[in-house]
C-alpha cells in the first residue's frame, strides 16, 4: 500500500511545526525518518494516524484521502509501533500481541477464533512464541519491542509507523530489531521508522526522509543523499564517511574544540 504526501503543513496554534511536505512512500520501501529533536517526526506520524485532524494539504493511502477511513478502517490499513517504555498492567505477551486485533470486533465482544490464530502467528512469524506465556513486564527491551512488532502484525496492517523503535535497546538488540524490519519491508511491508540515528538509516533503510525547519531537507536512496553537508545541516556536527566493506561508517571528526565546551574543575 503506498501512502503519499501532498503539500503537507501543521501547526500548534501559531507556531508552524511542518511546511509543505511531498513525498510519497511505496510498498515494501523501509523509510527512516531523521531530524533533530522538534523537527516534528512525531508529529508526522500523529497527521498519518489520523490523530490530529488540524493540518492542510492531503495524505493518501493508495490515492484515497485518510480522512474518507474511519477509524476501523484506518487501524486495518496503518499499525502505530511506539518505543517499548515497559507495562504498568502485567499482561501475558500473548494478550499483547491480541490486543492489536481489538479494531476487528466490538467493544464488548471477546475475541474470536480469527482474532486469536492472527496473535498466534504474529508470534510465530517473528520467531518469539516461546514468549507466549511470559509476562511483558519479565522480558527484555529487545524482546518487548519484537512483541510490538508482533502486535502490529496481528493487526494486519500492511504500513507501519515506528517511534524510535531502537531507542532504549543494548546494542545487540538494536540490530535484532532493525534486521527484523528489514525482513518485514521485504515482505512488503511499508515502514517508516524515526530515528534518531543517522548509521541505522544509512546501513538498513531504502530511503531517507530527512526533516530541516519543518521541511523536506532531503528525501532519496541513502548513498545519494546522505553526506557530511545532511549531518551538519541537521545536528549541527561534523562527521567524516570512510568505506567500510559493503557499507560506510558516518565517523565524528575530531579535534573540533568548537562543538561542545567542556568546563574546569577548580
Amino acid at each position: 500500500m503506498s501512502l503519499t504526501t501532498q503539500n503537507l503543513s501543521f501547526s500548534y496554534g501559531i507556531h508552524p511545526v511542518l511546511s509543505g511536505l511531498n513525498f510519497s512512500v511505496e510498498p515494501g520501501q523501509l523509510v527512516s525518518v531523521l531530524g533533530p529533536n522538534g523537527v516534528g517526526k512525531s508529529t508526522l506520524f500523529r497527521c498519518m494516524l489520523g490523530l490530529l485532524s488540524g493540518y492542510s494539504g492531503r495524505i493518501m493511502l493508495n490515492g484515497l484521502e485518510i480522512s474518507s477511513f474511519s477509524v476501523r478502517e484506518l487501524a486495518h490499513r496503518i499499525a502505530y509501533i511506539p518505543q517499548s517504555h515497559g507495562q504498568s498492567f502485567n499482561y501475558t505477551v500473548f494478550d499483547m500481541v491480541l490486543m492489536g486485533t481489538t479494531h476487528q470486533f466490538t467493544p464488548f465482544a471477546s475475541p474470536k477464533k480469527r482474532q486469536i490464530d492472527a496473535a498466534q502467528m504474529a508470534l510465530e512469524q517473528l520467531g518469539i512464541e516461546s514468549l507466549s506465556k511470559k509476562s511483558f513486564c519479565c522480558i527484555s527491551g529487545g524482546e518487548q519491542q519484537l512483541v510490538l512488532i508482533a502486535r502490529a502484525l496481528a493487526q494486519q496492517a500492511s504500513i507501519f509507523l515506528m517511534d524510535e523503535p531502537t531507542a532504549n535497546l543494548d546494542y545487540g538488540n538494536q540490530s535484532r530489531v532493525l534486521d527484523c524490519v528489514k525482513q518485514l519491508s521485504q515482505n512488503g511491508y511499508t515502514i517508516l521508522l524515526s530515528t534518531h540515528n543517522p548509521q541505522h538509516a544509512l546501513f538498513y533503510s531504502d530511503t531517507i526522509l530527512a526533516l530541516h525547519g519543518g521541511t523536506i531537507a532531503a528525501f532519496g536512496v541513502p548513498d545519494d543523499v546522505m553526506d557530511e553537508s545532511l549531518i551538519r545541516l541537521l545536528y549541527g556536527m561534523e562527521v567524516e564517511f570512510m568505506d567500510a566493506g559493503k557499507t560506510r561508517l558516518i565517523v565524528p571528526a575530531q579535534g573540533r574544540g568548537d562543538l561542545c565546551f567542556v568546563g574546569s574543575h577548580r
